[in-house]
């Protein structure tokens, strides 16, 4: 009997588990086909390329969501999803060697004057490069590695000791990293050094500091090294960091020898966090860009292996129309190669000559891991602290007042009388 038991407990189970797939397979089916429909039905070019803060209420944003996936579009960071729908039509309509070859000469012969000799570069690097006819002369990556560099900006990344780089073996009992620093420590002032303390964060504008000292800000895109950066140059640990982005959630306030306040701003852009939270940074970081008086300068902090984004231009445009101040930083240097670093310095120096009047000049190229360039960064903040330190008074305290002569007789008559009352009693009490 408890075999034939035990027989058909398995076989109810099996049925049961045999149904669930089943369910579980339908749903999945009909997932793929409305994601089919959703492609066919939208078009590419209309979905964002890139936003200030990701995860806002946007039917196109939603839209995306549904077509990538939502665990795939929220790990998609920003460098990826600028410039997908470019990319993935040219994945579903690949063109062959020689219906590209066709289209050029149709473009040349209709073409104006003034774009003939870009075609012409298109059909010159065709005919070299056959076997890779997808490659554009135009885009990104091409004009990247094409792009030349001067020789001496090479040579005083090799002297700062920037960028990726073979070092000689150090001596017994240190490390390469340790050696890099200490003789990139050497430079930094002696300011930063100074006392340091949290004095608070603001997860909203009405519980903003007051506007006593002048601030120096970091803002940048999340995990792009902002904390990691404010304990680089104070070589202190004070600022959380982590590897997750959206680690700061809140305007943190740094006091520097009571004279300057340095400021760590949320970062924008993708990160592991819900879509009210990053409304909700987005509000205050602008609250704070645009109506704070008494910042200094803002750094905007960019990763040295991306460039500029869409996101980091939007921000720009907003800073500059507001009259604010801003310096551009390139982190994350020592993962870059030195060629490709003095390559994005120079088109980023350029981008910003165009197009951006309150923005600082050179670009600061930095590592927070080596602390290579840092001593240029402190050397910066230190014309901006307070030249003299202010004198703090205590609220609770009252000011002295001048007594007339008669007052103050009359004050010491009162002392004395109290004085002999406290006598009388003693003596009663000893009695």
């Amino acid at each position: 009997m408890l075999n034939l038991l035990f027989k058909q407990t398995n076989f109810l189970n099996k049925i049961t588990q045999n149904v669930q797939n089943n369910t579980k397979q339908s749903i999945l089916r009909e997932k793929v086909k409305k994601r089919r429909n959703e492609i066919e039905n939208t078009d590419l070019k209309t979905l964002p390329k890139s936003d200030l803060v990701y995860g806002q209420t946007n039917e196109d944003l939603k839209r995306l969501d549904f077509i990538l996936g939502q665990k795939s579009a929220k790990r998609i960071k920003e460098s990826t999803r600028a410039g997908w729908h470019e990319r993935h039509q040219n994945k579903s309509s690949k063109q062959s060697y020689t219906e590209l070859k066709s289209k050029l000469s149709q473009d040349l012969i209709n073409a104006p004057l003034s774009q003939t000799l870009k075609i012409k570069q298109k059909q010159e690097y065709l005919e070299k490069h056959k076997n890779i006819p997808n490659k554009d002369p135009d885009s990104k990556n091409q004009i990247f590695k094409n792009q030349k560099f001067d020789s001496t900006l090479l040579e005083k990344i090799k002297e700062k000791k920037l960028g990726k780089f073979k070092q000689e073996k150090p001596k017994q009992g240190t490390t390469k990293l340790e050696t890099v620093r200490k003789e990139a420590t050497k430079d930094i002032e002696r300011f930063f050094g100074s006392k340091l303390k949290f004095i608070g964060a603001a997860r909203s504008s009405s519980s903003f500091l007051p506007e006593t000292l002048p601030e120096v800000a970091f803002i940048g895109r999340s995990n792009v090294g902002k904390s990691s950066l404010i304990n680089a140059l104070t070589q202190r640990g004070l600022a959380k960091t982590s590897s997750k982005p959206g680690q700061t959630q809140s305007i943190n306030w740094f006091e520097l020898g009571s004279t300057l306040y340095l400021v760590d701003l949320p970062g924008y852009g993708f990160a592991f966090a819900k879509e009210q939270k990053l409304e909700e940074w987005s509000e205050i970081t602008h609250h704070y860009l645009t109506e704070r008086k008494c910042i200094s300068c803002i750094f905007i902090l960019v990763d040295s292996r991306h460039g500029l984004k869409d996101s980091d231009r939007q921000l720009l445009l907003e800073l500059d129309k507001n009259k604010i101040k801003t310096h551009i930083i390139l982190t994350k240097a020592d993962l870059t190669l030195q060629g490709d670093l003095v390559k994005r310095i120079h088109l980023v120096n350029e981008e910003i000559e165009k197009n951006y009047h309150y923005s600082a000049l050179p670009v600061l190229p930095i590592s927070s891991k080596n602390f290579t360039g840092i001593s240029d960064l402190s050397k910066l903040i230190k014309l901006m602290k307070l030249k003299v330190k202010p004198i703090k008074t205590n609220p609770n305290l009252q000011p002295k007042q001048i007594l007339s002569p008669q007052d103050f007789e009359l004050k010491k008559q009162k002392l004395l009388e109290k004085k002999k009352e406290n006598l009388r009693k003693l003596t009663i009490n000893k009695k």
